[in-house]
């Protein structure tokens, strides 16, 4: 439950800059699809809505569809402490500025804090969870970033239900030519286990596919952009 959490807010958090309006405007994703196989070769697909509220700086997101046999429905909003911050998401590809985050999936409700440093760079987010047994924690740290103020290592405990992973390794690379963030998870304790995570974005900075593999299955999904909104100063 936990992942499908993160996939969630990983969506609202990818959004391009408005052409031409780069210091002012950028556009998310108001309606999305997504559709592909995760597990052992288990088919999945969904759809989302997602609409900014300016008095609260939110985008708030509604994603429902289908694993298997098995239907699903999560809603996050996400929201930042400032216009400046709402707009400045994702700029460059992979820059993350949002304050919290509350996700719904299933039986499951989450809340994201995330916490920077003086220059305003992510070090660090910590998932409470509803009923940590049962739906599982998240709590990473971040402690090196890149020239653009990305982060790039750090590390995860208390991850999974009842946090069982701690220490593990996170890495994560920007392929700004390509448009591509790679994300590395090895260590750790044994119940961590190991993943590498590749996100592809077109030229507007909208997400194409994101493909996550681990030692026993490989994830791979496709998005479509149906409609995008903008967030202005």
């Amino acid at each position: 439950m936990i992942a499908r959490a993160l996939v969630a807010l990983g969506l609202l958090l990818a959004a391009p800059q408005c052409g031409g309006q780069e210091s002012s405007c950028r556009l998310f994703a108001s309606q999305f699809s997504y559709s592909g196989t995760v597990g052992s070769n288990i088919p999945t697909n969904a759809s989302a809505t997602c609409s900014f509220n300016r008095p609260r700086l939110t985008v708030d997101c509604i994603i429902a569809g289908t694993t298997g046999s098995s239907n699903f429905s999560t809603s996050t909003a996400v929201t930042w402490s400032s216009i400046d911050d709402a707009v400045a998401a994702n700029h460059p590809l992979g820059r993350v500025t949002f304050s919290r985050s509350a996700t719904v999936a299933g039986n499951c409700t989450y809340n994201f804090t995330a916490g920077y440093d003086g220059q305003h760079r992510l070090t660090g987010v910590v998932a409470t969870a509803s009923d940590d047994t049962r739906c599982g924690t998240f709590n990473q740290t971040w402690t090196a970033w890149d020239s653009s103020g990305r982060h790039t290592q750090g590390t995860n405990t208390g991850v999974g239900t009842a946090s069982a992973c701690t220490g593990q390794n996170v890495v994560r690379s920007f392929d700004d030519a390509n448009r591509t963030v790679t994300t590395t998870n090895s260590g750790g304790s044994t119940a961590c286990g190991t993943s590498t995570s590749v996100a592809t974005y077109d030229a507007n900075y909208q997400l194409l596919s994101s493909v996550t593999t681990t030692s026993s299955s490989t994830d791979t999904l496709t998005y479509t952009t149906a409609a995008t909104s903008t967030i202005c100063k």
